[in-house]
């Protein structure tokens, strides 16, 4: 089942939000106070910027509007926690498995990683985020704490200081056109590169699965991006299994409407490698999964 609707508070109302949400949507008190906790209600009032309406017994207002987002099958998955590798106070750097959503969307944020940083810190700290892996991939992700460490980080990404290692997936045996008799990187990688708009990339492991008529690809270059990637592979001229045809039933994601329209959520890219120089410590990091 899924579901969205708009509500506005009238006079003759409940102005407790669970006892305005029983007496308006066809759902179980229950699940009512599960999908508030997992952010699937906003509360919109007067002119201020909408926010996720969590407490069950908050206050309401003649003139509120509430917005209800619910999706059974992504309010039902199970949490896939991530895992706080780094913590430098004004930016941190996760893990993010599969199945975990980078950031929230209208239809909640339980299981992304965004709402496990905030609850990681107690709320005590805003949370950014730095860059995105997919969805249906597991990586490394950068999350800022501080404005300022936004656009240090930021910096470090346009001037191609945050080296990146991904892990990709392509259809069929892609050996013959990725690689050199050598070893090496093939001219037509390097040119689908460079029409795409890409840094240089260093081939770092090429290996065909005959079970699954895949090759797997480890590619290395600064700041790239899953967008970028993709653009690359189009490029080239190869296609990208989505998470459905490898993963088994009950991995399957049930992603939010967002991940609908874009398939980027869906396919398997993870960013496996992040090396660069803290902009306010001049330490070196490199992370690996």
């Amino acid at each position: 089942m899924r579901t969205s609707v708009a509500l506005e508070v009238e006079d003759t109302d409940a102005l407790i939000a669970i006892d305005f949400l029983l007496d308006s949507v066809n759902l179980s008190k229950s699940r009512l106070k599960k999908l508030m906790n997992a952010g699937g209600v906003w509360l919109r009032r007067d002119e201020a910027p909408r926010y996720r309406l969590r407490r069950a017994m908050s206050d309401l207002r003649v003139g509120d509007v509430l917005e209800v987002y619910y999706d059974e099958a992504l309010l039902d998955q199970p949490l896939r926690p991530c895992q706080c590798l780094h913590d430098q106070d004004i930016y941190s750097v996760w893990q993010k498995p599969i199945g975990a959503f980078a950031a929230g969307s209208d239809w909640g944020d339980h299981n992304s990683l965004e709402r496990q940083a905030e609850l990681h810190f107690h709320k005590q700290r805003p949370v950014w985020l730095c860059n995105r892996v997919p969805a249906a991939a597991r990586g490394l992700v950068v999350v800022s704490h501080h404005r300022r460490a936004s656009a240090g980080l930021q910096t470090l990404w346009d001037q191609g200081d945050m080296q990146t290692r991904w892990r990709l997936l392509m259809h069929g045996d892609q050996g013959p056109r990725l690689r050199s008799a050598d070893g090496s990187a093939s001219p037509l990688m390097a040119e689908a590169a460079q029409a795409a708009g890409l840094p240089a990339l260093v081939l770092h492991r090429l290996e065909y699965q005959a079970a699954t008529r895949t090759t797997r690809v480890e590619i290395e270059g600064a700041g790239l991006s899953p967008e970028q990637l993709l653009r690359w592979a189009e490029v080239l001229g190869v296609s990208l299994p989505a998470a459905g045809e490898l993963m088994t039933a009950t991995e399957l994601l049930a992603p939010p409407e967002e991940a609908d329209e874009s398939p980027l959520e869906l396919v398997q890219l993870d960013l496996i490698g992040l090396q660069f120089e803290c902009p306010f410590t001049g330490e070196a990091h490199a992370f690996r999964l």
